[in-house]
């Protein structure tokens, strides 16, 4: 894919973010980061009614990096960190990503069969993609941040957050 070629910030497109957040993303000098909300429960347990059922693992190894991503059939204590929809790339990070989603596609592409945790390859999770990577070796770093984003997938969650809005309880869950 020639228009990915140089540094790249992936952004789900469900999610708002605090100006702050993106400018620690694009301030931070990893070639892959993944972007991390340290002090999410609070924020998960009052999203949901069983924050429990929805939680996905991140795991960091001793020196730091990601070694586990998205597994959603973990306890709370493989996810501390909750990973948020924001993936930075350098030019050099881009190169492994594609290397090992060409390397995967060749694989896998034309197979109905799972694939890591996904359903298959064409219907591969981000959060795979980068697993995949993990697994190839490549170090992953988290780029740690503390609340500041809310997701978007109900409108449940909309009207959630206009009634918290309208309470005045809405910015406990942004930096100040």
């Amino acid at each position: 894919v020639k228009e990915l070629n140089d540094d790249v910030l992936i952004c789900y497109a469900d999610i708002i973010y605090q100006k702050e957040v993106l400018q620690k993303i694009i301030k931070s000098k990893v070639d892959i980061g993944v972007t991390v909300d340290e002090d999410y429960w609070e924020y998960w347990q009052s999203r949901m009614d069983k924050p429990e059922d929805d939680m996905e693992s991140l795991v960091l190894d001793k020196k730091g990096k990601i070694v586990e991503l998205g597994n959603t059939n973990c306890k709370r204590d493989k996810a501390n960190l909750r990973y948020v929809g924001l993936i930075k790339f350098s030019k050099s990070g881009v190169k492994k990503l594609k290397e090992t989603y060409y390397k995967n596609k060749g694989l896998f592409y034309n197979r109905e069969t799972p694939w890591l945790r996904s359903k298959s390859f064409k219907k591969a999770y981000m959060t795979c993609m980068i697993q995949a990577m993990i697994n190839e070796g490549t170090e992953v770093d988290p780029i740690i941040i503390n609340r500041g984003w809310l997701e978007f997938d109900t409108v449940e969650d909309y009207e959630k957050y206009n009634s918290w809005l309208k309470e005045d309880t809405l910015n406990r869950f942004f930096q100040n």
